[in-house]
């Protein structure tokens, strides 16, 4: 029988269940990451208050909440957000200006704060952080534990 190989394949059994569970459990946290969002840039879109919107939702714009976690529990929380195309069509008073200073100037009729070059994996990172030490701290240790006792083994005879 060999102890090693054993400990080593149970180790491995359990941080996998450990990992699967911890993911399993934070998805939600996972999903609201701007790398995970449906749609690739979550910031080339632009917000309007729903009270102005224009067109069809569904159609030319979809009610969403803001993208930022500090936005979302200010008042509005949710904006009607239009792709920049259909928007520059309905809002034809706005095609003087940059998407960025589009963009700056309907945050600030929301009262929103804009994010400067926020983290796409903010809330991926302690999920992947807490799903992974745990593991490899175990196996640390059990590795240390292992090599100790082993200097106790007996030498075979020859």
């Amino acid at each position: 029988m060999n102890i090693k190989r054993g400990l080593f394949r149970l180790w491995l059994v359990l941080s996998i269940i450990w990992i699967a569970v911890f993911v399993f459990i934070s998805w939600d946290s996972i999903e609201r990451d701007e790398w995970w969002s449906g749609d690739p840039d979550i910031y080339a879109d632009l917000p309007v208050p729903c009270g102005k919107a224009r067109g069809t939702e569904g159609k030319d714009y979809s009610q969403r909440l803001a993208p930022e976690p500090w936005n979302t529990v200010r008042n509005p929380g949710s904006a009607c957000w239009y792709p920049e195309r259909k928007f520059r069509a309905l809002f034809p008073f706005y095609n003087g200006n940059s998407h960025g200073k589009v963009s700056k100037m309907l945050y600030d009729e929301l009262g929103w704060e804009p994010a400067e070059g926020g983290d796409k994996f903010l809330r991926t990172k302690p999920v992947v952080l807490a799903a992974l030490l745990p593991p490899l701290l175990v196996l640390a240790v059990g590795s240390a534990l292992v090599w100790a006792f082993s200097g106790f083994a007996r030498r075979p005879a020859a």
